[in-house]
């Protein structure tokens, strides 16, 4: 302060220039550019983790300078940057959001919510910033350069592999930029400026961390992890691994056809040996082309999508004449679309495997594992009466084959945890006690704690609380010997154990249980992974219930500020998660923020068939209502 009692504030002085003048002055190459935005997306994150957004991204903001230690990004000017913590919401929460009435832009490098002086600024704004601050950087044009009409973008822009192209048409060096920009570096760019702030990257760190995925040559998370990808990209940082890895198992592979094919003797044995070495030999070629497929060298330098890739192989598999052959290859590939979240098409393709494989012959394992592996899928979308169907004629025809006992022991888990979503948990709890009797006879540490999470979870959901705690912590004992304190599984266990305290009361070790496994997940998985909404949300709950409404509203402002960068507008779990934080501030007497909470909660719900949540919506929207009237 000044003598006069006038505040003013001192700065470091930053000799440096704009980044993207620093940039060309120096004629930096890709790789050197994309490792100066990282370094300037850590920044970023490094504010907003302490509740400050900049929302003015661009060069002149950006300034590198000379140091001993090397070049030194430094982000400048946060003159209308915004404070996260807004005022006027009540008990302060962990990551509550602001609106204001004035923006303040650059139109070039603004998100499109921006120009919406009513609409919500997340920190979705400055990963837009950053991401347009890459485009420039990668091609030396803004990313809406080529737009015909002024204001908000609405829609992506050009691939920067295009861009260069077109801007810079004057031989190798234009081509070469253009080729190390397709595939990962085009899917970055294009994620960080979404006009959709939920579809964009969760956080800084989360694009940091992709950029820092490409420069060492590992899958980046803009794209989905298909087989190809991943294979892909593991081969070219092992090429000499995978080259003499490809050698053995060909050579291992020919060794044991040839050697089944000289020990069966009787014609039947002959036939089957010839369909296990068919059924090889078609599940290696369609591999190797995923290899190729996902090789740049090979398709004149264009990054294959990994819909494409799996496709490719898809179109393969229906063109095999054998239907045994053909329902295995659908159901293997059904499979891996479902592990990437593509339940539709994983639906369809097991589906198709089961029906294939009913009619092509007798009972067997491969047709059990489809049909366990549809029920999955159909679970995953709420389908619960076709996966109750599908698993247990799943588990009729494993029960009959030989060699099937984790196949099994799968199936029996799985389907008590749909019996207990369809609220039979009676019935769900013979599947899980099955389940655990076949895991201790077997002696495998994993199994048994698997089951213990089934049969404690369902003798919690019947109120039989003192049943249900003692197995859980027998889960969790097991699952530490076996992986360790510090290993996800242990969190996960952790976190189930919190959940049958909450339901049994223990409120304080419930929440304890909780925030140690939330503390693992974001440390092993990271700060925008499902895993930490579904630990804001409990913790939440957990301290709601216990009577601690204004530390368990600040968790919930956690979960609801995840939901809204994570989620579609009318995901199900936004309004789940509106609904739980309008029961918090009802039960603190915020009738306001409850009743702003619910009708965004009931404006979802409405919109979702038979949705429980509904009546659930309105009913604290009415709470509010009538506790926030003045009394008469």
């Amino acid at each position: 302060e000044t003598a006069d009692g006038v505040p003013y504030l001192v700065t470091e002085f930053v000799d440096g220039a704009p980044i993207t003048t620093w940039a060309h002055a120096r004629r930096l190459g890709v790789r050197d550019r994309v490792r100066l935005v990282a370094e300037v997306a850590r920044a970023v994150d490094h504010a907003h983790r302490r509740l400050v957004v900049h929302r003015d991204l661009k060069p002149s903001n950006v300034l590198v300078a000379e140091t001993d230690r090397g070049p030194r990004p430094v982000v400048l000017d946060f003159g209308i940057a915004k404070l996260l913590d807004d005022a006027e919401a009540p008990a302060s929460g962990a990551f509550p959001l602001t609106r204001t009435g004035v923006r303040l832009l650059t139109p070039a490098y603004a998100a499109p919510e921006l120009y919406e002086p009513a609409a919500t600024v997340t920190t979705a704004a400055d990963v837009y910033g950053l991401g347009a601050l890459l485009y420039e950087l990668l091609t030396g044009r803004r990313p809406h350069d080529d737009a015909r009409t002024p204001g908000p973008p609405t829609t992506e822009p050009t691939r920067p592999s295009r861009i260069v192209t077109e801007a810079i048409a004057d031989g190798t060096a234009a081509s070469a930029t253009s080729r190390a920009l397709r595939g990962d570096l085009d899917v970055i760019c294009l994620k960080a400026l979404h006009p959709a702030p939920a579809r964009r990257y969760a956080s800084a760190g989360a694009l940091a961390d992709d950029l820092a995925r490409h420069l060492d040559g590992r899958p980046v998370e803009a794209r989905p992890d298909s087989v190809a990808y991943l294979v892909g990209r593991f081969a070219r940082r092992n090429r000499g691994v995978v080259a003499a890895s490809l050698a053995v198992l060909t050579a291992l592979v020919v060794g044991v056809v040839v050697l089944t094919s000289a020990l069966r003797s009787e014609r039947a044995a002959r036939s089957e040996a010839d369909e296990a070495a068919a059924r090889a030999t078609e599940a290696a070629t369609l591999l190797g082309d995923l290899f190729r497929g996902a090789d740049r060298g090979l398709t004149d330098g264009r990054d294959l999508t990994a819909r494409e890739a799996l496709d490719a192989g898809l179109a393969r598999v229906h063109a095999v004449e054998s239907p045994a052959l053909r329902g295995y290859l659908l159901s293997t590939l059904g499979s891996i679309y479902l592990e990437i979240s593509e339940y539709a098409l994983a639906d369809s393709l097991l589906t198709e495997a089961v029906r294939t494989m009913e009619a092509s012959g007798p009972n067997s394992k491969d047709l059990a594992d489809a049909l366990y592996q549809l029920g999955r899928a159909e679970g995953t979308v709420a389908e619960y009466e076709s996966a109750e169907r599908h698993l247990r004629r799943a588990y009729a025809v494993a029960t009959t084959v030989e060699g099937s006992d984790l196949l099994v022991f799968d199936i029996t888990r799985h389907l008590s945890w749909v019996l207990n979503v369809e609220r039979r948990s009676d019935e769900a709890l013979v599947w899980a006690e099955r389940s655990l009797r076949q895991a201790r006879r077997g002696g495998d540490r994993q199994q048994v704690a698997f089951a213990l999470i089934e049969v404690g979870s369902t003798l919690g959901l019947l109120g039989r609380h003192d049943e249900a705690i003692p197995l859980l912590r027998e889960m969790v004992r097991l699952t530490e010997q076996e992986f360790g304190p510090g290993h996800l599984k242990t969190a996960e266990a952790n976190a189930q154990l919190s959940s049958g305290l909450w339901r049994a009361g223990a409120w304080d070790e419930a929440e304890a249980r909780r925030l140690q496994a939330a503390r693992a997940f974001r440390r092993i998985l990271g700060p925008d992974h499902y895993r930490m909404f579904e630990s804001w949300k409990e913790l939440g709950l957990i301290n709601s219930d216990a009577g601690r409404a204004r530390r368990g509203e600040a968790f919930l402002d956690s979960a609801v500020t995840y939901a809204q960068s994570q989620f579609e507008p009318d995901d199900y779990f936004r309004a789940l998660i509106h609904w739980e934080r309008a029961r918090a501030r009802n039960r603190m007497g915020a009738f306001g923020g409850a009743e702003a909470d619910a009708r965004e909660a009931l404006r979802i719900a409405e919109a979702i068939p038979d949705s429980e949540l509904t009546a659930d919506a309105t009913t604290e929207l009415q709470v509010a209502r009538n506790a926030g009237r003045p009394a008469r």
